[in-house]
């Protein structure tokens, strides 16, 4: 098998949505240089080729589904197994980045210093190693083929479709996924797959994003704006053209066990992503 020399960090087929060719913006240089998508976000032997492969898989499962949405404008008439293979894709993007790995790091380097800070040596310290860059590697591979990850948390979200108004685009960058939240919680932070009230968002196109909410977040907002008497002049407030999935937000909860009811494609869809682990 010849070994995949570049890859894409951010898949090519999804920043076509911009262009062949699109606008860059390097923040660290701060110079911004038009190129070709086949050459943008790219990286040297960032995978090795057996991830490249199952990225690819998903990549080519999704990408009609992607199509029809931009083509529709709209999230219904999306199946079950729609939404669990945009899923595994969603997790894929947030799950494949040079942030991930950095966090990895970060988390192995904070360890090491604070046992240094201890006035210990972290070389004597039973059950800890710092993280080589090739462990890091692979714990993001453990993590991004992760299908309880993949297919629990992400489909038990609210999905949303956004529409940006038209004189403002969606754009895309190295971490294709991108998340916030709004709810203060002090000192413990506010920002995880799980966490109440985390908003994530990953841009299909200029003109539209998805949107996935916390479920019970998003519960709260629903119930404050019942009853507003101009709903379209706060949806244009907030700068945002929401277009509501119906069919979704009348389902409390994705479940586990739904996925016994997805088709074989599914199935191998499944198997696929475990071998990838």
């Amino acid at each position: 098998m010849t070994r995949t020399k570049r890859t894409h960090v951010v898949p090519a087929c999804l920043q076509s949505n911009w262009g062949d060719n699109v606008w860059v913006y390097d923040k660290l240089r701060d110079k911004k240089f038009e190129n070709n998508v086949q050459n943008t976000m790219v990286n040297k032997h960032f995978y090795k080729p057996s991830v490249e492969t199952k990225l690819a898989e998903i990549e080519g499962m999704c990408n009609p589904i992607i199509k029809k949405i931009l083509k529709t404008k709209t999230l219904i008439g999306l199946t079950q197994e729609d939404y669990l293979i945009l899923s595994a894709y969603i997790h894929a993007q947030f799950s494949r980045t040079y942030m991930m790995r950095k966090g990895i790091k970060d988390m192995s380097d904070q360890i090491e210093e604070h046992i240094i800070g201890m006035g210990l040596d972290p070389k004597q310290v039973s059950n800890f190693n710092p993280l080589t860059d090739n462990e890091v590697k692979e714990m993001s591979y453990d993590f991004l083929f992760n299908p309880q990850v993949a297919f629990s948390i992400w489909p038990n979200k609210k999905w949303i479709l956004l529409e940006a108004p038209d004189d403002y685009s969606f754009w895309i960058g190295d971490n294709p996924v991108v998340w916030s939240n709004s709810v203060d919680m002090g000192p413990y932070g506010n920002l995880g797959l799980a966490v109440f009230g985390v908003e994530l968002y990953m841009p299909l196109s200029p003109k539209y994003s998805l949107l996935l909410m916390c479920p019970l977040h998003y519960q709260q907002i629903v119930k404050s704006i019942k009853g507003t008497p101009d709903l379209k002049k706060l949806i244009k407030q907030n700068r945002f053209d929401f277009r509501f999935n119906k069919k979704i937000v009348k389902e409390a909860n994705l479940h586990l066990k739904q996925l016994s009811e997805a088709d074989r494609r599914l199935k191998r869809f499944k198997k696929k992503i475990d071998k990838g682990k």
